[in-house]
């Protein structure tokens, strides 16, 4: 228990810096490749050897409980979406990621094959948790469209619209629009682009898993995993729905909410210090701190029933030996719970509303903090989930008393075979406007001398603007000078006209930068040669 452990106040949350790659072909690995094979030892054998326990229950019981749990739950999942036996590892070590079941740009993708290389290197398990607790954000990726010269941004549906919902309740609502993905996308990236993006192949997977399972997520992740698996990657695949619905997450929850008051303080007081570290005004960024409502306390999971489209923000509050929980203004729940009770009847009771329709799924940081604590030797995030978990990180400190197992940050970029970008920036764009500007109010500058006419005005310029080194012009000098420069402007049009035809130039070729250098096209849009065997040089090799 907290309570059991000395605490020493750790030090104060650092902003975590981290540079997304830009560069085609780089990679951000943090910590180093090289140091994560350590890591993983490090800390598997950290979370062993503690002596944290929840209410009566050592954290490394648990974690033994929900690995097994959720690993077999993983292995029949898997099998749903390959079409095949999937032999359950009989292996220690975990290396985990995640991400949610959207078609999810290249940089995202390559914390999959990290996962699966660094699986391989310390002979472990390799999981992806599929994060279908979040909501949908779209049902249609952009795709690049025109030529290298003038490239354009299409949008193309793989489903209908939809009102908000969480992937975990989104079936597919156009089955001929979704079948037609591939044979939409592919045909319009071979005529712009000349090459074969791997939805071509892979969406064949997405459509016979429609066979088995209405749900999107499920086809879109088996579109994935065919393409993961025809280059030897071995990870199990698990929805968040699935780890929610194991003994072990009802543990995890109900010990949250026998220690409330401790967690609710905890993890308000991490994203305080949190946004003074970043220096955030915002009180909705990074995430809103839980509420209070008189005695409930906001409880950081959402909450709703089987087939709404609306998550709930669950609140809860201790009535004698029961802590009641309610959604909106439901009661949804009374479970049997105390700060220092065993927590087996509620584990029961959990289970029963779990029957009638009852959803109780994480929130972004309880997600991490039970997969960190309770399934991974090793925790693998992308960036924004990095900078987040530092949160986490606080929150395992402050209310368990335990130094957070470390995680890895990896992240990358490939871009899309579409041609060089144009080897420009912005600032030369503003440099080539300061420019066309300077030639109307300094045309002397760039005047030809070899013409007696302007040899005249410039004289004239520079006489006026020579007695004005300690006073303003005067009238009748501001207009001479106005004139003067408004006469060498005129014999400077062509110039003017070549340059803005340059700027022209300029600016469409930083538009077509933004296409042609843009990092999160989805993954399906890859050609085979490009990403694939980047990743495996980084990774698998």
């Amino acid at each position: 228990m907290p309570d059991q452990l000395a605490k020493a106040r750790p030090s104060a949350l650092s902003r975590l810096h981290l540079a997304t790659p830009r560069q085609h072909e780089s990679v951000l690995i943090t910590p180093p490749w090289a140091e994560l094979t350590d890591l993983v030892q490090t800390n598997a054998a950290m979370l062993t050897d503690t002596d944290v326990d929840l209410n009566g229950v050592p954290l490394r019981t648990l974690r033994q409980q929900v690995r097994a749990a959720v690993i077999a739950e993983a292995v029949t999942y898997t099998r749903s979406l390959i079409g095949e036996d999937v032999v359950q590892p009989d292996r220690a070590r975990l290396i985990v990621t995640g991400h949610q079941p959207e078609l999810f740009h290249t940089g995202v993708w390559a914390k999959n094959f990290a996962t699966a290389g660094l699986a391989r290197a310390t002979d472990a398990i390799a999981l992806n948790l599929i994060i279908d607790n979040d909501t949908i954000a779209s049902t249609r990726i952009k795709v690049p469209a025109g030529n290298h010269g003038a490239p354009t941004i299409e949008w193309m549906a793989f489903d209908a619209t939809r009102p908000q919902q969480p992937w975990e309740e989104a079936t597919i609502l156009d089955p001929a629009l979704f079948r037609s993905f591939a044979d939409r996308v592919s045909p319009r990236i071979r005529e712009c682009w000349g090459f074969e993006p791997l939805v071509a192949s892979s969406w064949r997977a997405a459509v016979d898993q429609m066979k088995h399972s209405p749900r999107l997520c499920d086809c879109l992740a088996a579109a994935r995993v065919a393409v993961e698996r025809s280059q030897g990657l071995q990870n199990l695949e698990v929805p968040m729905s699935r780890v929610c619905n194991t003994s072990g997450f009802d543990y995890f929850f109900a010990f949250l909410l026998a220690r409330l008051p401790q967690f609710h303080a905890a993890y308000n007081s991490a994203i305080r210090e949190y946004r003074r570290a970043y220096q955030m005004r915002s009180t909705t960024h990074p995430v809103p701190e839980l509420d209070t409502q008189g005695e409930w306390l906001e409880i950081p999971f959402w909450i709703w029933r089987a087939g709404d489209h609306r998550r709930l923000r669950p609140y809860a509050r201790q009535v004698g030996s029961q802590i009641e929980v309610r959604a909106g203004r439901e009661i949804c729940a009374q479970l049997p719970v105390a700060p220092d009770a065993e927590l087996g009847r509620a584990l029961s009771a959990l289970s029963e509303l779990r029957t009638k329709g009852l959803r109780v799924r994480t929130r972004a940081l309880t997600t991490t903090l039970f997969a960190r604590l309770f399934l991974a030797d090793l925790f693998i995030h992308g960036i924004g989930g990095a900078k987040y978990d530092a949160m986490t990180d606080r929150i395992c400190e402050e209310f368990l008393g335990l130094r957070p197992p470390t995680f890895a940050t990896v992240s990358a970029t490939v871009f899309l075979p579409l041609g060089q970008p144009y080897p420009l920036t912005v600032e030369e764009v503003h440099r080539h406007e300061q420019r066309i500007r300077d030639l109307r109010y300094n045309p002397d500058r760039y005047s030809s001398r070899s013409q007696s006419e302007t040899q005249v005005l410039i004289r004239e310029k520079g006489e006026i603007l020579s007695r004005l080194t300690d006073r303003r012009p005067s009238k009748d000098e501001h207009h001479r000078l106005a004139a003067i420069n408004s006469e060498l402007y005129s014999h400077l049009q062509p110039l003017k006209a070549a340059w803005k035809g340059d700027l022209e130039r300029l600016r469409k070729q930083v538009q077509a930068n933004l296409v042609l250098k843009d990092r999160e096209f989805s993954w399906c849009l890859q050609p085979s040669d490009a990403a694939i065997p980047f990743f495996r040089r980084q990774f698998l090799q």
